[in-house]
């Protein structure tokens, strides 16, 4: 109807009706709406309550163009709480991918640690605890900060439901996973980048230069982002940042042991 309004033929349309249809019934859309709703819950958390703040929502689309496809995570999100702020990528898990395909993103993530000089937290959030203990031994040997959660229906992402790699203690809340310290081969990687820059090149970019340029780039994505919150727009289409609360003065994140 809307092309006929507008005066073009129907059938050179790039609008399809059963795309469109097909689209509810999709793996696709169903996982959009549980990546959102994760999102959903923390902002509307934060406008609940004083005392946290859904500082950034990155979308998927936003997140690879940010990060110049060096990684590709579901969502992106800083999450403070009681003062403890932490940055973390999603991996919202559906069971639809074998757990050894999720062990090899995390070589994407490492890439990103040597482009950007920031060791993000990891999240993966499952459906089922069965699925997240396949998950945690196949993730156990991660040189990445990772946690893992089962998110039930009565669970928030906020709760204490996060269990960092490597650490079979009590469950965090997903603020307090800032204080847990990063592993050793982060916090080299970051150190001296150099000596991972050769073999970070190979899956990203062919020439060293590309990369140095696509390094640039994404070292300041977030940092830029949080230090400039007067831009708003909605987090799916735009792809950009939401927040309720008035700007911060960030300082300049940090990785290591420093919460992140």
């Amino acid at each position: 109807m809307r092309t006929s309004e507008r005066g073009e033929d129907p059938d050179t349309s790039r609008w399809r009706a059963d795309k469109a249809l097909a689209i509810r019934k999709s793996q696709r859309l169903r996982h959009l709406v549980g990546v959102n709703g994760f999102f959903s819950v923390l902002a509307a958390e934060s406008r609940r309550r004083e005392d946290c703040d859904l500082s950034l929502w990155w979308s998927e689309r936003h997140c690879a163009s940010q990060f110049d496809r060096i990684a590709q995570p579901d969502g992106l999100g800083v999450w403070e709480e009681a003062g403890n702020r932490v940055v973390f990528c999603l991996e919202h898990d559906r069971s639809t991918e074998t757990l050894e395909r999720q062990e090899k993103k995390l070589t994407s993530y490492e890439d990103l640690q040597v482009a950007s000089g920031l060791a993000y937290r990891i999240c993966f959030c499952f459906g089922h605890p069965r699925r997240e203990a396949g998950a945690r031994r196949v993730l156990a040997q991660a040189a990445v900060p990772v946690a893992t959660a089962a998110l039930g229906r009565t669970q928030r992402p906020q709760d204490a439901i996060w269990a960092p790699v490597g650490d079979e203690g009590l469950r965090l809340r997903l603020a307090e996973l800032a204080a847990v310290p990063v592993p050793p081969e982060s916090e080299e990687r970051i150190a001296e980048p150099q000596a991972y820059r050769h073999r970070a090149a190979e899956p990203v970019a062919p020439e060293t230069k590309a990369f140095a340029r696509r390094s640039s780039k994404v070292g300041g994505a977030i940092t830029s982002a949080l230090s400039d919150r007067r831009e708003r727009s909605s987090p799916e289409g735009a792809g950009g940042q939401v927040s309720r609360k008035e700007p911060h003065d960030y300082a300049p994140l940090v990785s290591s042991n420093s919460p992140s």
